[in-house]
C-alpha cells in the first residue's frame, strides 16, 4: 500500500473537487484524473484569487460548471465578477 499524507483544502477547494467529483471517487481520484484530462489548473488558481476579494460573492461562481470553462468564458466570468463588486 502506497503511503499517503494528507493536504489542507480550502473550502473553496474542496467545493470545486466535489463538483469534479463522481459518485464515490476520492478527492485523490479526482485529482488524478483532472490532471490526466489536463485541467487547466492556472485557471483554478485565477478564479481562486478572484474569489479571495472580499465583495465577490461566492454564490455567483459557477463551480459546477468551472472545469468545462473555456479560458474565454473564465476570463468574462472574472470580468463579470469584478464588476459586481464596483
Amino acid at each position: 500500500m502506497e503511503k499517503t499524507t494528507t493536504v489542507r483544502l480550502r473550502p473553496s477547494t474542496v467545493r470545486v473537487l466535489k463538483a469534479l467529483g463522481r459518485k464515490g471517487e476520492t478527492y485523490d481520484q479526482i485529482i488524478r484524473r483532472c490532471i490526466a484530462a489536463g485541467i487547466d489548473l492556472d485557471l483554478l488558481k485565477r478564479l481562486r484569487e478572484a474569489e479571495e476579494e472580499p465583495s465577490i460573492p461566492e454564490d455567483r461562481i459557477p463551480w459546477d460548471k468551472l472545469y468545462r470553462m473555456s479560458e474565454k468564458e473564465f476570463d468574462e466570468l472574472l470580468k463579470e465578477l469584478a464588476s459586481a463588486r464596483d
